[in-house]
């Protein structure tokens, strides 16, 4: 498929992600949502050259007033509202009259059931995050292409992990998708450093939006906010977790708000699981394949907890490492792994092992009284542990990177 509109990176149908959905597994998948068509494909492929207007006229204020005053304007706009800032730019009024007003649409008993489900799932939602949705998304190379030039192959992949876990630990805890909470003060510090990069990587000589589109578009950020919500319910269940659709549409409705607050076009964003996987296909189907940028961001990851932990602690460091090692092979396809470079590994049956060892667990949480909260409680305190132990002790800061590649 041809068209001005689209960016070179848009491929339709994509070989390799065609493969997937060819599958015995997506072909089932398709019968179900219904095989999205040709148009419909091409009006998100549209997305990839669209940005976030309010957020980009806040990155474009940056260039017309001192730096350090705009971040000060933020940081009190973040803290205290922006009708604490008398005679706020335009531009960031715009930006926080639309986050501090909470659209009429947002549910809070489906927003409380979204946080419990995703923290009764202890480590293994993040397990889930990591080796499913985050190692997936590698094999777009498109996706990844300003993660690249922020210099992300030779930034520390441990860093990246402790900060996006701390973030989707705030948003999800009881309470946390409101609006002064730590979570919701991230996605908005995160929806306007996105813009910042957007302005800056455009400006690299070696960028092309004709090859790769906007940085950091609403199709690519719609992909991202799907691996929070759809691909987090169903890899749950892989792992053995009973997961209602009750459930499972809560989770989507945090993520839509939480969407929101990022800068994503909501009516563009599902509220059914249909809806979900029908938009996940849309949004892969005219996706590229890996490079070597994709296999080496790969290869950071899969690394990563032989460099994270402890020195004195390598057996845990091991375990770990094989672990994810094995989930990743549990969760995607061969071409996947083939093309990210992951090999096989006999630790590919700790999917299995654990699905059957949570089925029974998750049976046992409902013939108890009192197990569902005690399974959110225990899982929310595992959760918390692991974030402290990922941040080392220091919190998370969320800057963005001070030089880009070839800057």
């Amino acid at each position: 498929m041809t068209d001005a509109s689209l960016p070179e990176r848009f491929v339709y149908p994509s070989p390799t992600f065609g493969r997937i959905w060819d599958s015995v597994f997506g072909r089932l998948l398709l019968l179900k949502i219904g095989r999205p068509g040709e148009e419909e494909v091409r009006n998100y492929g549209e997305q990839l050259m669209v940005g976030d207007p309010l957020a980009d006229a806040v990155a474009d204020l940056a260039t017309k007033m001192d730096g350090a005053e705009l971040r000060q304007l933020i940081s009190r706009a973040l803290d205290q509202g922006i009708d604490s800032i008398d005679n706020p730019p335009a531009e960031l009024k715009a930006l926080f009259d639309q986050v501090d007003h909470v659209p009429a649409w947002v549910d809070q008993e489906q927003l409380v059931l979204a946080s419990e489900t995703v923290r009764r799932t202890g480590n293994l939602g993040g397990y889930v995050l990591r080796n499913f949705a985050l190692m997936g998304g590698y094999q777009s190379s498109a996706i990844n292409k300003p993660l690249v030039f922020t210099g992300a192959l030779d930034a520390s992949a441990a860093n990246r992990i402790a900060e996006t876990n701390s973030f989707w630990i705030d948003i999800t805890r009881e309470g946390g998708a409101a609006r002064f909470e730590p979570g919701v003060k991230t996605a908005i510090r995160v929806r306007i450093m996105h813009a910042m990069l957007r302005v800056r990587i455009q400006q690299n000589p070696e960028w092309s939006n004709e090859k790769w589109g906007i940085p950091i578009n609403q199709a690519d950020m719609l992909a991202t906010n799907l691996a929070f919500s759809s691909l987090f319910t169903d890899g749950s269940r892989l792992l053995g977790f009973h997961i209602s659709k009750k459930e499972a549409r809560a989770v989507l409705h945090l993520w839509r708000y939480v969407g929101y607050l990022l800068g994503i076009s909501i009516d563009r964003m599902p509220t059914t699981e249909r809806a979900a996987r029908r938009l996940l296909y849309t949004l892969t189907i005219a996706q590229p394949g890996a490079d070597k940028d994709s296999k080496h961001l790969a290869q950071a990851l899969l690394q990563e907890p032989l460099q994270a932990a402890h020195p004195k602690r390598m057996w845990q460091r091991r375990i770990k490492f094989h672990i994810h090692k094995g989930l990743n092979r549990y969760f995607l396809d061969r071409h996947t792994t083939k093309a990210l470079g992951i090999g096989f590994t006999p630790w590919v049956l700790f999917g299995p092992l654990t699905f059957s060892i949570m089925f029974v667990l998750e049976c046992g949480r409902k013939l108890v009284p009192g197990g569902r909260q005690w399974a959110i409680n225990i899982g929310g305190a595992i959760q918390e542990t692991t974030r402290q132990q990922l941040l080392d002790g220091k919190g998370a800061q969320y800057r963005p990177v001070e030089k880009l590649r070839n800057e």
